[in-house]
């Protein structure tokens, strides 16, 4: 970047954490912290200098020392001197009917078990009061995020708090109870991967009927010839020899150019 690019940047990197962080979806703690890695895919939904990395970001903020800033093990903030005043106190309010969540298919499964817990160094459930916002959001983690629906006014009045972070953001550092949320239907082939127990070789030579069932600990697994001849199938037998000269001409030849 030229320095007119850095002075961009840097005026964009002020707003998304002094002055909006929410319309970024950004996430920050009670000192003002946030990941460069969620600053860089932020950038990223937002078509925003394409070409930075999360480490050519940490390399711009350590070489040239933009003025506000702070950075510290993969972390930026701007001082709190110069952030707009509680910027990032997430206070408790009373939610809209209904909140969105974008989740990975494979955590359905988990969510239609055990409801929704807080992950990740961050300790929120993030949640959104848009369905656009929250699927922007979720295509941070997964190609096709599956939306679900919290019915948020009546875990707030069953004891969960919920917190108001900006725009159509909201933050929730609690469990919510399965029995507030409504979740899509369960693809076959997403619940079928989340109670596969045995390998998937395993699973081939059983069916083949290969493998007996009585051994499965460690050490007590003894194959069949069958199973031997599947994992390692003789390559030598039945094959062709691949065409070339014979031993017998190319001993011709050798004596030829001895004669000359």
């Amino acid at each position: 970047m030229d320095k007119r690019q850095r002075n961009k940047f840097n005026k964009l990197l002020f707003n998304m954490l002094a002055r909006n962080p929410s319309l970024f979806r950004l996430v920050g703690d009670p000192s003002g912290w946030v990941k460069i890695k969620d600053i860089h895919k932020a950038l990223m939904e937002e078509g925003l200098f394409a070409g930075l990395t999360p480490k050519a970001i940490e390399q711009h903020l350590l070489l040239f020392r933009p003025e506000g800033f702070e950075v510290s093990q993969g972390r930026v903030r701007v001082l709190p001197v110069l952030r707009a005043p509680g910027i990032f106190e997430y206070k408790v309010v009373t939610p809209p009917e209904v909140l969105f969540i974008p989740l990975r298919p494979r955590a359905l499964h988990h969510a239609d078990a055990s409801g929704l817990s807080p992950a990740g160094s961050s300790g929120w459930i993030t949640l959104f009061s848009a369905k656009r916002e929250a699927v922007l959001y979720g295509k941070r983690f997964h190609n096709k995020p599956v939306l679900c629906k919290v019915n948020a006014r009546e875990a707030s009045q069953g004891g969960v708090k919920f917190r108001y972070a900006g725009a159509s953001l909201y933050l929730v550092g609690e469990k919510i109870g399965r029995n507030w949320l409504v979740l899509p239907q369960i693809p076959k082939e997403t619940e079928a991967r989340a109670h596969k127990d045995t390998p998937l070789r395993e699973k081939s030579l059983e069916k083949a009927g290969s493998v007996d069932k009585t051994f499965k600990k460690p050490g007590s697994f003894f194959p069949s010839r069958s199973a031997f001849g599947e994992l390692f199938p003789k390559a030598g037998r039945n094959r062709k020899r691949p065409k070339g000269k014979s031993v017998g001409r190319s001993r011709q030849t050798d004596r030829k150019r001895r004669k000359k």
